[in-house]
């Protein structure tokens, strides 16, 4: 259960963010989801630039941006937290300059209505560096 809108624009700012990551060639962008007994997630995974840790501590406070000036105005990522802890998830994020960056959206699941990976399941996710890793 959720305001559709509020996490759509969750996402449509996570892939744009994205997007402005990436290298001028072979840039790539991949959406996941996957569906637990408890949570549903949402990763959005980029081969960009990455961060170093003194930007990613910094990510979801107002008006932080590392883009120019002009260029943005640091509330994008902040209004993204308020959304998704508003609906009691959370979003996390990991990169490594050099090597892109994953945020991940956690939303609890409100009703057993979407189907469910059994907690036993390892669950396959790209790691920053674009391999395969096990959870």
């Amino acid at each position: 259960m959720g305001q559709a809108r509020q996490i759509g624009q969750v996402l449509v700012n996570l892939i744009v963010n994205a997007a402005q990551a990436l290298p001028a060639r072979d840039g790539v962008v991949e959406v996941s989801t996957l569906s637990r007994s408890s949570e549903v997630l949402v990763r959005v995974r980029d081969n960009g630039v990455g961060m170093p840790a003194e930007v990613r501590d910094k990510l979801f406070q107002p008006f932080f941006t590392t883009k120019p000036v002009g260029e943005g105005t640091g509330l994008g990522l902040a209004v993204a937290y308020g959304i998704i802890t508003g609906h009691g998830g959370r979003i996390e994020v990991e990169s490594e300059p050099g090597r892109g960056s994953c945020f991940t959206v956690r939303l609890p699941v409100a009703a057993a209505e979407v189907p469910v990976v059994p907690a036993s399941a390892p669950e396959q996710v790209l790691g920053v560096c674009g391999t395969a890793a096990a959870q």
